[in-house]
């Protein structure tokens, strides 16, 4: 602190103490975060959500400061095929990166970011029926020999699936000598 004119007073012997600025973080209060487009996956019976910088939206920013986030990985709401699902991201100020001489410590930025962008499509699983063989006897043929499954998510069995397996096709009531179909 400097004197202007100098104080004086006979009474008193003057000291001048500096005093300190502080220039806090601005607070904005219109900064948020969203996301925007699809995050779409095939089901792999997890949650994890991969994302890219646009999926990203940011405002709130003063004149022409601006971040993008870095972070490519967050969570759907559950696993199971869907869409509008639930996507979270958790963010910390590492998953920021500057746009320009934005200096992020002037700045809250947000922790978690969500929105209603995921979609989980189905996985392909096939069913083939497995082949059989007689001779004739004159009885007709009905039902089938079992199935074999390719496509299960590590970890999965056919107790996931619901209904019961119904065996068609030309077999289902071959009587006569030929080739038919299982399916």
């Amino acid at each position: 602190m400097q004197a202007g004119e100098p104080e004086t007073s006979g009474n008193y012997a003057i000291t001048f103490v500096d005093g300190t600025l502080t220039i806090n973080s601005a607070a904005l209060t219109v900064i948020s975060g969203s996301l925007t487009g699809s995050v779409t996956k095939v089901y792999n019976g997890t949650t994890v959500a991969t994302l890219s910088p646009s999926n990203y939206i940011l405002t709130g920013w003063v004149g022409s400061d601006g971040a993008t986030v870095t972070k490519t990985t967050g969570a759907y709401d559950n696993a199971n095929v869907g869409t509008n699902k639930m996507v979270t991201v958790s963010l910390t100020t590492s998953d920021y990166a500057p746009i320009g001489s934005t200096n992020l410590a002037n700045y809250v930025l947000p922790t978690t970011i969500t929105g209603n962008v995921g979609i989980i499509t189905k996985a392909s699983l096939y069913i083939t029926a497995n082949n059989y063989y007689k001779f004739y006897n004159g009885a007709a043929y009905y039902g089938g020999n079992g199935v074999t499954y390719r496509g299960f998510i590590a970890g999965e069995t056919p107790s996931v699936l619901g209904g019961t397996l119904k065996y068609g096709g030309t077999s289902q009531g071959a009587i006569n000598a030929g080739r038919y179909s299982i399916k």
